[in-house]
């Protein structure tokens, strides 16, 4: 695993569920943090109409009533506080903190609400506590993209998993286009509460396939230039085929795995990294490493 450390890293804003890297917050502001990163946030005042601070300029209301919609709540009633707008995979964003529910995320130029993290229905798994069933948290994630996810029909169950933050306990369940063998950049994923089965958050992105889902590398090709790559004292996890986008317009097709080290005795070494290999020309990039 130690030749990963020289090899080309870069980090690139990519367009991926907040599991991909296990970055889900330890608090309910940390989360705000995890979907704001790599956003390139510049500070503008987004305010509900009506309570905009000096000098700020009022959220549209085609925006406000998408919000609110979304949220099932009143427009007048809606507050949004602390905004900023910054660029993603998807293009401009804006987020914001709606009081009383949490961190929003949404698209200025279509106005649809891509995140929003329950402030209030992150909490903790007891020691000795069952979670909550797999299938009752199935149906309560299906339930809710199914109603805030327009073409979520077009969507399947790609994973559904149990994962422990610590301090936040969750069921994970993303839903994936495909594209022939590719995952498409179309998902949603929703984090189910582990221990009372209530919302947690949601997220999701919308981009069209701007490039083919043929490959010219095969799997086994890629995952010989990832073991090139890792060095033998590494595990080459499965690879799966994405279109992934690092900014507007910039989707590639990529053979996506994870690299693990198969010893954690030399500190220095991370506990694992994530690998595209370029599907067209067989180049492998550590995108990310992760501990």
């Amino acid at each position: 695993m130690s030749t990963m450390l020289h090899t080309r890293i870069v980090t690139p804003t990519v367009e991926r569920p907040p599991a991909r890297s296990r970055r889900l917050p330890r608090v309910a502001s940390a989360v705000a943090s995890v979907a704001l990163l790599g956003a390139g946030l510049w500070g503008v005042s987004v305010t509900s109409s009506g309570s905009s601070p000096s000098g700020s300029s009022p959220t549209p209301h085609a925006d406000i009533l998408s919000i609110a919609r979304f949220l099932g709540l009143s427009p007048a009633a809606l507050r949004l506080e602390h905004g900023h707008s910054g660029n993603s995979p998807s293009g401009m964003r804006m987020t914001a903190n709606v009081r009383g529910v949490g961190m929003v995320q949404w698209d200025p130029r279509t106005h649809e609400v891509n995140e929003v993290i329950f402030d209030n229905n992150l909490a903790t798994l007891p020691a000795g506590t069952n979670p909550t069933d797999k299938a009752a948290a199935l149906r309560t994630a299906s339930a809710f993209a199914a109603a805030h996810f327009d073409g979520f029909s077009q969507l399947v169950v790609r994973e559904v998993q149990l994962v422990n933050h610590e301090l936040f306990t969750e069921w994970q369940v993303l839903y994936q286009a495909r594209t022939g063998d590719a995952w498409a950049p179309r998902m949603v994923r929703v984090g189910v509460n582990a221990r009372d089965g209530r919302l947690a958050y949601y997220w999701s992105s919308r981009l069209p396939d701007a490039v083919s889902a043929v490959p010219h590398i095969s799997m086994a090709q890629a995952a010989t230039a990832v073991r090139a790559l890792a060095g033998p004292a590494a595990l080459v996890g499965s690879l799966s085929l994405e279109i992934t986008a690092t900014g507007p317009g910039t989707e590639r097709l990529v053979w996506v795995t994870t690299v693990t080290p198969r010893t954690t005795a030399k500190v220095h070494v991370s506990t694992g990294s994530l690998v595209w290999v370029d599907a067209q020309t067989g180049a492998p990039t550590v995108v990310a490493n992760f501990h």
